[in-house]
């Protein structure tokens, strides 16, 4: 039994077959869509199991953040009581079935994997950008996009750090929004790569973020947070002024 898991997912591969993905102190393990049948866990470092990792056996190893990439997965793999060596882990998959894989079959999941390092800093959150694209928030408060090139994963440009460690990430559309442990939310556009808008949104960190199209002509996007000030909180962003509402 995985004792400590601090996310779980549900992600959606290449062959539309969906997986819950959860993450924990040891490694990152796969179920069906309903967690009823375990498929397949992985080691940090690397090592199959064919039951969930089990915790200890790693010491300082835990992975943080889940996003979906070109249909396979992606997950931050964090090394502490280092230097702050942060990866980010890329699972690929056998899957190139032309009709979705039933339940409990388990062929094509997580054989090998592909790691790749844009700074030497522990991952803090991911998110799925779209059209192939993933955004990587560091503790250090540095924000990077990245494009899925064959094999890899490689940089397109980054946001450097406002002071505050970037906690979580979301994005719809072009627009990215990053929630921060001092409490700020920003928005970021990922064509012109620049800030859109800025606000205090909680008085201490923001735990929790989502984002949804705007509704109507004039709202760009929806978004909820959560702190740690025990608020939950739904936001605008407006075209005329790019001014975040609350």
């Amino acid at each position: 039994r995985q004792h400590h898991c601090p996310q779980a997912r549900w992600v959606s591969t290449l062959s539309h077959r969906h997986l819950l993905v959860v993450t924990g102190r040891a490694g990152v393990v796969f179920y069906n869509w309903d967690g009823s049948i375990l498929l397949k866990g992985i080691r940090l470092g690397g090592t199959e199991a064919t039951a969930p990792p089990q915790t200890g056996t790693d010491g300082g190893l835990f992975c943080r953040g889940i996003a979906e990439l070109d249909g396979q997965v992606v997950v931050g793999e964090v090394v502490v009581l280092r230097t702050g060596e942060g990866r980010i882990l890329r699972v690929s998959y056998a899957d190139d079935f032309e009709e979705e894989v039933p339940d409990g079959d388990d062929e094509g999941v997580g054989v090998e994997s592909v790691r790749f390092q844009w700074r030497p800093h522990a991952v803090a959150a991911l998110a799925s950008c779209g059209r192939g694209q993933l955004a990587v928030g560091d503790v250090r408060g540095n924000i990077m996009v990245g494009k899925a090139v064959g094999d890899s994963v490689d940089k397109l440009w980054e946001i450097e750090s406002y002071g505050s460690a970037v906690s979580c990430l979301a994005c719809v559309g072009d627009l990215l929004l990053g929630g921060y442990l001092s409490g700020h939310l920003r928005v970021f556009s990922l064509s012109t790569r620049s800030v859109l808008a800025e606000i205090c949104a909680h008085g201490r960190a923001v735990t929790g973020l989502d984002a949804v199209e705007g509704v109507g002509e004039r709202e760009l996007l929806r978004g909820v947070s959560v702190g740690e000030d025990t608020f939950v909180r739904v936001w605008g962003l407006h075209k005329e002024d790019d001014a975040i509402t609350k």
